[in-house]
């Protein structure tokens, strides 16, 4: 499920390699109505577990469209801290914005959403989302203040 293998004693893991992986951009349609539905500790898992092997900023949209849908489903710390899933999606933003590092500035056409999210992983004591939290502001603010500085200039 997901492109993920599962054993009872060591969990999921994606089976997919990252030189492959750049080849799963038409199955995630297919794979969007499943975010919602089953075990959501064990969907979220197996859909971190995927996105993860190659983190693509292309892949924002899925990948807020699962964490909404599993937000809606619980606001448990057992899914979002003790699986880890709260984790690994600060680790996908992280990994993505080395990729795009426009992905987490206040232009990019997700970052409403992309804030929210952060906003809601802090909120349930994710730590690493309030640490990213704290570089995205900084950067913005920083980014302000430059901008400020060249009109005055």
């Amino acid at each position: 499920m997901l492109f993920n293998t599962y054993c009872m004693f060591n969990g999921t893991h994606s089976y997919l390699s990252p030189a492959l992986f750049d080849r799963v951009d038409p199955f995630l349609p297919v794979l969007r109505p499943m975010l919602p539905g089953g075990q959501t500790v064990f969907v979220a898992r197996c859909t971190m577990n995927l996105l993860l092997v190659a983190p693509r900023s292309r892949h924002v949209g899925f990948l807020l469209e699962a964490v909404e849908a599993w937000f809606v489903r619980t606001m448990s710390p057992e899914l979002w801290i003790a699986a880890g899933v709260g984790r690994q999606v600060v680790q996908w933003f992280e990994a993505c914005a080395v990729e795009d590092p426009g992905l987490l500035e206040p232009a990019h056409p997700e970052r409403a959403r992309i804030d929210r999210t952060l906003g809601r992983l802090v909120a349930l004591g994710v730590a690493e989302a309030y640490d990213l939290e704290r570089r995205v502001t900084a950067a913005a603010e920083a980014q302000a203040v430059t901008s400020v500085r060249r009109k005055l200039d």
